[in-house]
């Protein structure tokens, strides 16, 4: 077998083949990726697998316990973490959501008119009984939330109108405080945050 891979004459129609497969799988995967599959009954994943470079963090309000961080957390998400872990008179718990895949929970947003999926940050569960949805951002990463942010908005908004008690959208730190915009159209000026609220 190796020396038919490997023979010279035979090396095009490999290369091909593999070309092929790999234009096959992108547009069956990479179609999947992007496309949104309604489930009403998502439920925090009961597993996980964690690469061998995450760390346990001795967390107490992280539901899925024990809670593993990557190296590539943002310091934006570590500071949002100790926020959440502060407020354990309020929250009965959080959860860190992941960033692709069916089994993490993900909102649709409109994107210059193709649909996609906003896979939020973080799900909080208050002992009131409301869900908060979450997305923390800082620099240009709030500068470019609008579609998104947009899409949470009517999310939170037709989830709502069918008795959930959900709220939440873009979350920035500033001056100590974290900042909530949770407005119908978004808008983010770092210089004038007078319409955004304050998450308390």
């Amino acid at each position: 077998m190796q020396v038919i891979v490997l023979y010279e004459t035979n090396q095009q129609a490999f290369i091909d083949t593999i070309n092929k497969a790999k234009e096959v799988y992108s547009a069956s995967v990479g179609i999947g990726k992007e496309e949104l599959i309604s489930d009403g009954n998502w439920n925090v994943p009961l597993t996980h697998d964690y690469p061998a470079n995450y760390v346990v963090l001795p967390l107490k309000l992280a539901v899925a316990a024990p809670y593993y961080q990557g190296p590539e957390v943002s310091q934006v998400e570590k500071d949002f973490i100790k926020y959440l872990e502060s407020k354990d008179v309020e929250i009965e718990w959080w959860y860190k959501n992941g960033e692709n895949d069916t089994q993490h929970f993900a909102v649709p947003y409109d994107d210059k008119g193709t649909p996609k999926s906003f896979y939020i940050d973080w799900i909080v569960k208050y002992k009131d009984g409301k869900i908060g949805l979450f997305d923390t951002k800082s620099g240009i990463t709030a500068d470019i939330a609008k579609s998104k942010a947009e899409g949470l908005f009517q999310y939170i908004k037709q989830q709502n109108s069918l008795g959930k008690t959900l709220f939440g959208g873009i979350v920035i730190p500033h001056n100590g405080s974290w900042r909530l915009n949770d407005k119908e159209i978004y808008e983010y000026n770092k210089h004038n945050l007078k319409d955004w609220g304050y998450l308390s």
